[in-house]
């Protein structure tokens, strides 16, 4: 299984904390949220076929998040350096 993007909403400790994974595992997407850091609650939703539906699941997580609970940071973009041509939104996305 592949780690494909990660997102933190920048709380390192506490109730507060999130964290969103985005997995492939051969042609299925997998999404897992936790609430609260480690040992808090935490889901997983493994039944997307689709990239661009994982990660607009991702998207729909992040904006389902608790106002004023920190700034949501792809954790990914942060540490690796970003493909040639930069990073784009799938076809139809933008």
């Amino acid at each position: 299984m592949d780690l494909a993007g990660r997102w933190w909403n920048e709380i390192s400790r506490g109730a507060g904390r999130r964290d969103i994974w985005l997995h492939q595992d051969g042609d299925r997407w997998l999404v897992r949220a936790r609430d609260g850091g480690p040992g808090g609650r935490e889901l997983t939703w493994p039944a997307f076929r689709d990239e661009w539906v994982a990660r607009a699941w991702v998207d729909r997580l992040v904006a389902a998040s608790p106002p004023g609970e920190g700034q949501w940071r792809d954790v990914l973009k942060l540490v690796r350096k970003p493909p040639a041509g930069g990073w784009h939104a799938p076809a139809g996305m933008d």
